[in-house]
């Protein structure tokens, strides 16, 4: 037998979950009077569980910790915030914090964590060691269970040649053609932070400011309305998640589907600067109470089970490649992309500084 449970909030998790077995009792003793047992029965075992602080929002992880608890008989307790939120309540929280897994959608906000000394080491294993080493922490401290790349989208209608990195969005041929959201979403920021490694600040800087020169309107929306603005002619570029594209393709809605079919693609070259990455990724809190529990539960997540169903509910690159059997043609032909030669664990570190040069630039 097995159950998960979603909480809003960042206590309580146990409280909830002893209140629930009480009416259970309560229920049955309303039933009337119990025969008298034969044999005694040793009290039952307490519940396995292990409490999930996650950035992620996709309906679909239900289906993930069900199965978990169905192989396991573990049950997961999700707190679903943004990943500034689940931050700044891991660091309020301390030593007494039910968290156990921490669930990241941008591998920096984990890197954050570690640097304050809120994660631990994760176990040993050939699952974690497998990893591609960009995809990990260097000192072992939270690992990425799948790539997500930033692509470039245009409209071949309004851009007959298309930019090939993301330093060409700044070209002012592409006056009035880039429509792209907000500057201080995760995924702009992993981006700037990545610029600054390869470009330095200055040149990062002056890039941004190149970019909004080249604003058809000011930022706003997610990758799937500035996609979709892209397809219509609205603007002629955006930057956006490879999965954005996959996720429009296997719509129930025939504009969806259409949308993909007006739109073309790149993934930067080696030459070009190589394709920004960034990762979905798993971390152990410094201090879970149910901690074999938590190893359980990543063991889990890196397994080809667990890839699988991580990358169906998102279309994200599993980290496994034996778990990409049976996703969308259209993803699959996306892969192979040629990375940026930086390492994900500088993103938490730059991402400060990544925000004040996108404010001094106007990219709000």
């Amino acid at each position: 037998m097995f159950a998960f449970a979603t909480y809003s909030g960042g206590s309580g998790i146990h409280r909830r979950a002893a209140v629930a077995l009480v009416a259970l009792a309560l229920g049955f003793a309303a039933c009337g009077p119990a025969p008298v047992a034969l044999v005694q029965t040793a009290p039952a075992a307490a519940v396995q569980e292990v409490n999930l602080y996650s950035s992620r929002h996709y309906d679909r992880d239900q289906e993930l910790y069900a199965a978990f608890a169905a192989a396991t008989g573990i049950r997961v307790n999700e707190v679903q915030r943004s990943a500034d939120a689940l931050v700044q309540a891991i660091r309020t929280e301390g030593s007494t914090g039910p968290a156990d897994v921490i669930l990241m959608t941008d591998a920096g906000s984990l890197e954050r964590l570690a640097t304050d000394g809120r994660l631990s080491a994760l176990p040993s294993t050939d699952a974690i060691a497998a990893v591609d080493a960009r995809l990990r922490d260097p000192e072992g401290q939270w690992v990425g269970l799948a790539r997500r790349a930033r692509v470039l989208v245009y409209n071949p209608g309004r851009v007959a040649v298309p930019p090939a990195s993301y330093t060409e969005l700044a070209d002012p041929r592409f006056n009035g053609e880039i429509c792209v959201r907000s500057s201080s979403n995760t995924y702009n920021l992993s981006l700037m932070a990545a610029l600054i490694q390869t470009l330095g600040e200055p040149a990062a800087e002056a890039w941004a400011q190149g970019v909004v020169a080249n604003f058809a309107a000011p930022p706003r929306g997610n990758d799937t309305d500035n996609i979709r603005d892209v397809a219509a002619g609205t603007c002629g570029i955006t930057l956006a998640n490879h999965y954005y594209l996959v996720r429009l393709s296997q719509s129930a809605e025939a504009g969806d589907i259409a949308a993909v079919g007006q739109v073309k693609w790149v993934l930067p070259t080696e030459a070009a600067g190589g394709t920004a990455q960034n990762a979905t990724a798993v971390g152990i809190a410094a201090h879970a109470p149910n901690r074999a529990a938590a190893e359980a539960f990543v063991a889990f997540l890196l397994s080809v089970e667990g890839q699988r169903m991580l990358a169906q509910s998102v279309f994200e690159f599993p980290v496994n490649s034996a778990a990409m059997t049976g996703l969308p043609a259209l993803l699959a032909g996306m892969d192979g992309y040629a990375v940026q030669p930086v390492e994900l664990a500088s993103y938490g570190a730059l991402q400060p500084a990544a925000q004040l040069v996108f404010e001094r630039a106007g990219w709000r």
